[in-house]
């Protein structure tokens, strides 16, 4: 049982029932991180490659509104907080697939004319560049859990590790949606809040993503969660892409600059 508590669970505190990471040390695609990118990978396999998750899963009493909403509120007193997230980096090859993807989507439903396109993937591009990652470093965050807790961002607190020094992580209201929604745990056959949060988590200086480093979380919207550590191993091919990490995050279109 050591042994596999060491190869994918981490033990959160003597309450809890599970806490599951997913690839929670790794490397990533060199391609990913830095420059611009191929223009081939999805975004999905992008955020697969770089994304980190960990599953929580907590012991906790019910609220009075869940007690309420119980069929059989008298029997079930106690339930787990079961809580999945996720963090992956921002890079300019990923948010390019990202705002692509969007703008594409956006044009086809609302058919634009073509020439429209291109300027506007150009236009969203270089705006997210310079607002997660030319003078700073932000990661994504996605949060899926049934506890309603879990989705306020005041109660999540993070930081990233790199070299020997510690960043604070801020974090903010992603892009992404958030959720609320019903779903029945066909054991106890209670109504339970699931609830799915987007969030921007940034530091205040740059990073080397081609270089080893950390980002721990630390979620206090329960007591007795942990805070968990996440880690990107630097690729066996770093040095290949060393000068790209090393230029100019952004390039910004000429009429940006008027603002």
């Amino acid at each position: 049982m050591g042994q596999r508590w060491l190869k994918g669970l981490f033990v959160i505190s003597s309450l809890v029932v599970a806490a599951c990471a997913s690839n929670p040390a790794k490397t990533s695609n060199s391609n990913y991180l830095v420059g611009e990118g191929d223009g081939k990978a999805t975004e999905k396999q992008m955020i697969g490659d770089l994304g980190r998750s960990v599953q929580v899963k907590v012991k906790r009493d019910w609220t009075a509104e869940e007690k309420k909403n119980m069929q059989n509120s008298g029997e079930f007193t106690t339930s787990n907080t079961d809580t999945t997230f996720e963090i992956y980096p921002y890079t300019k090859p990923l948010l390019k697939a990202r705002i692509t993807k969007n703008v594409t989507e956006t044009a086809f439903k609302e058919n634009w004319d073509k020439a429209k396109i291109q300027p506007e993937i150009d236009r969203q591009y270089a705006a997210e560049v310079k607002r997660l990652v030319t003078d700073k470093q932000c990661f994504g965050m996605e949060i899926d859990s049934n506890d309603p807790e879990a989705a306020r961002l005041e109660y999540w607190y993070g930081s990233v590790e790199q070299g020997g020094k510690s960043l604070p992580l801020k974090l903010s209201k992603g892009a992404g949606y958030s959720q609320k929604g019903l779903w029945v745990d066909r054991s106890a056959m209670p109504k339970l809040t699931k609830v799915y949060q987007y969030a921007d988590a940034c530091t205040t200086a740059k990073m080397n993503l081609l270089g080893d480093f950390k980002v721990t979380m630390e979620p206090r919207y329960r007591h007795d969660l942990m805070p968990t550590t996440l880690t990107w191993i630097a690729p066996a091919d770093a040095a290949q892409f060393a000068s790209a990490a090393s230029a100019p995050t952004a390039t910004l279109p000429a009429k940006s600059k008027k603002h």
